[in-house]
């Protein structure tokens, strides 16, 4: 009943103004209304005589990512960590998160890699942190993380297609081939994300009867645009190569 809370605390305030404690949970209960700036006002006094309050330092930093002050809210994040707030995971995904918003990729794969080496770290974190170092071009990375990642999560089809990716993309091809030859789960054989890399595996060895089987077999997942996409930019390239 955050409105009421916000009338009763706010009355309490025109009668104590020194009540820092009724600032807080003001802060608190006008940022649950979406009223960020207010929330911010209340909060920032509170702070003032608590510098050390770990839950209203994350409420800052959610605030601040609120008003799209995504650099203070890296700040106030930081500082929760430093003071030891755990679990950190939850704070380095939010981190990670500004920094891409920031467009600062060197500091979020900073940040990915140090919830990489969370014991709480999930299956998701390593698939995102192993596709944003593809993003950026850095495969060396992605493929350390991906063997991290399936040391922990064996034969995951979230992260195994992200590796097979990451050692074709790092010239393994070797290596990328010989982890779809030798796939025997059959989670992994009907995973669209694996058969892709399959496919271009196959085409990149110059395999293109088989590689084109396998795309044209892609196309039918209506349910996977962007894989429909590539299967259908590597038909055309394979169709270039075999006219030349």
């Amino acid at each position: 009943m955050y409105r009421a809370s916000e009338k009763i605390l706010a009355d309490v305030l025109s009668e104590r103004p020194d009540y820092i404690e009724v600032k807080k949970m003001l802060g608190f209960s006008l940022f649950e209304l979406g009223k960020y700036d207010g929330a911010k006002k209340y909060l920032l006094e509170y702070l003032e005589r608590n510098p050390k309050d770990i839950e209203s330092i994350i409420r800052m930093g959610e605030i601040s990512a609120k008003l799209w002050d995504y650099v203070a809210s890296n700040l106030y994040l930081n500082n929760a960590i430093t003071a030891g707030y755990l679990p950190k995971t939850n704070l380095e995904r939010r981190l990670a998160y500004n920094y891409s918003l920031l467009g600062d990729t060197v500091g979020m794969l900073k940040v990915i890699n140090y919830l990489l080496q969370e014991t709480d770290a999930t299956e998701d974190d390593f698939a995102v942190g192993i596709s944003m170092a593809i993003q950026d071009g850095q495969y060396s990375r992605a493929v350390s993380w991906s063997r991290a990642g399936l040391d922990r999560y064996i034969n995951s089809v979230l992260i195994t297609p992200l590796y097979v990716q990451s050692l074709r993309l790092n010239g393994e091809l070797d290596n990328a081939s010989a982890i779809i030859q030798n796939m025997a789960e059959k989670t992994m054989l009907e995973n669209p994300n694996f058969l892709l890399e399959k496919a271009i595996i196959l085409a990149d060895l110059g395999d293109y009867t088989q590689a084109k089987d396998l795309f044209r077999e892609l196309l039918m997942l209506d349910d996977w645009p962007d894989i429909v996409t590539e299967s259908e930019l590597y038909l055309d390239r394979i169709a270039t190569l075999e006219a030349q």
